[in-house]
């Protein structure tokens, strides 16, 4: 053996004596979920916005980041101070203008820790705080390469992909997309609690409570804020459907509409749980209420079935026709519209009506706010040109797509007054025959009764005035007629 092949063995000899390292094997290692955080590169920020939250006042700090971001040279700096800026829109409760802001950074952004954090506050924003309509949040996620993100932020994307793919009927994009939502992530349980939803009502009349509350057993912690009152509202209906009527009322007082509209519909929900339980006064009570100009725009003609209901059932059959008259004054130019078949859209009842879809409630009061931002943004248009700018855009858009949308449900809503113009003249018509009928064989009826000394609040005949903090204590004292003699 000549000298270099011994060398060559001996190398190999001692090369194969040292311990070589494992390869890496990415199967074998369990990556244990870390919530998602982010430490500002201006180290100032957090602790000024922690002292605006203790005043409750973001004004200064406003005026102080942009002051410092006119002043910035660094691109990173700056993307990192126009999400300071979303955040302190958020917190003012401008949630449209931090909404476009943030997706206008990330957009410019992709790829880098800030167009990530951008992300992620839009998340936030999305589960906790506020409603954007749902067809432009599909196409701003579906025509962005947002990519290897963490998981909470990934979870969102893919929620919005996954809405994309089902839409095309890509379904095994839609399934892929599906598996990338993290078990930690809300906007896994916001895709659960969807689907759930989804296959209840496709059960027709059965309403299978036990699974709304399972799941909201199992999962009220892991939900964003908007969907666990989405569930709230949902369990009073199915608790309504199943004739617990005193639940559903109880659930329905806690539960905070996220608008005007809804609140009003909520009142209405409320009086027909009353009606169930034969509280008439309390729920005409409720009824009243919805007569004050606070809830025109949630006017609904189902106020009058419910009056003319209770008064049926208490035998005041005489008031019965009058409020037929009333329902037909009140809707006389919904029905002169109906029949000319032109111009529906413009009438204030019909597109009130529909409005009161709670996706479209919803939808609307985002424009509404988008609109007022505007107006509030204008003094300072030189600064947020660009901003402004993309926020007029974004009016246009929701503009054209809610009346779309109204246009799209205004012959289901024309059917329904309709048939409730004849339901209202049947109900008025068999009051008259009631009446004929009592005076020749009275009926025995027996009334709503109170313990008399035992009461949990007191209440006052109004003079016009409403207080919104008690509204479901209204009530209206009327007393059965049905054992009167005729």
């Amino acid at each position: 053996m000549n000298v270099k092949q011994g060398f060559f063995l001996f190398s190999l000899g001692l090369v194969l004596s040292v311990p070589i390292a494992a390869q890496y094997d990415p199967f074998a290692v369990k990556m244990e979920y870390q919530s998602y955080s982010y430490k500002f590169l201006d180290a100032n920020f957090e602790q000024r916005l922690k002292e605006a939250e203790e005043k409750a006042e973001f004004s200064e700090l406003r005026a102080l980041t942009e002051k410092a971001l006119i002043k910035e040279k660094s691109e990173i700096l700056k993307a990192e101070k126009w999400v300071q800026l979303a955040i302190l829109f958020e917190k003012q409760r401008r949630f449209h203008t931090s909404a476009i802001l943030l997706q206008k950074i990330a957009e410019e952004n992709i790829g880098n820790r800030v167009g990530e954090f951008a992300l992620q506050r839009f998340s936030l924003l999305l589960l906790n705080h506020y409603h954007l309509e749902e067809s432009g949040l599909i196409s701003y996620f579906s025509r962005n390469a947002f990519n290897s993100l963490h998981t909470d932020i990934q979870s969102m994307v893919s929620y919005y992909k996954a809405k994309y793919y089902q839409r095309k009927d890509f379904k095994d994009w839609a399934t892929t997309e599906i598996k990338k939502l993290h078990k930690n992530s809300p906007w896994y349980y916001r895709m659960q609690w969807h689907s759930l939803l989804q296959k209840i009502l496709g059960k027709g009349e059965e309403f299978p409570f036990n699974e709304v509350r399972s799941f909201f057993t199992t999962n009220q912690n892991k939900l964003g804020q908007l969907d666990l009152k989405d569930l709230y509202l949902v369990s009073a209906r199915f608790l309504f459907e199943q004739g617990e009527f005193e639940k559903a009322f109880s659930v329905y007082r806690e539960y905070q509409p996220y608008t005007t509209r809804l609140r009003g519909q909520i009142l209405l929900e409320m009086a027909w749980a009353k009606y169930y339980q034969q509280d008439y006064s309390h729920a005409l009570g409720l009824l009243r209420l919805l007569e004050a100009p606070y809830f025109e725009s949630s006017k609904n003609n189902e106020r009058y079935l419910i009056e003319a209901l209770i008064y049926r059932q208490l035998c005041h059959y005489e008031k019965i026709e009058n409020l037929e008259k009333k329902f037909l004054a009140d809707f006389k130019e919904v029905y002169k519209l109906i029949r000319s078949r032109f111009g529906q859209e413009k009438d204030v009842h019909l597109v009130n009506r529909a409005l009161l879809n709670e996706r479209l409630a919803l939808e609307v009061k985002s424009l509404a706010d988008l609109k007022l931002e505007i107006e509030n943004l204008e003094p300072q248009a030189e600064f947020y040109q660009d901003l402004i700018a993309l926020m007029k855009v974004r009016e246009k858009q929701l503009d054209q797509v809610m009346t779309n949308k109204v246009k799209e449900y205004l012959p289901r809503i024309m059917d329904d007054f309709l048939l409730f113009k004849q339901e209202m003249g049947y109900l008025s018509y068999m009051s008259r025959l009631d009446m004929m009928r009592t005076k020749a064989n009275p009926t025995s009826y027996e009334s709503e009764k109170s313990d008399s000394g035992k009461y949990e609040k007191l209440f006052w005949r109004t003079n016009g005035e409403y207080w919104l903090d008690e509204l479901d204590d209204y009530r209206v004292l009327i007393d059965s007629k049905c054992k009167e003699e005729k």
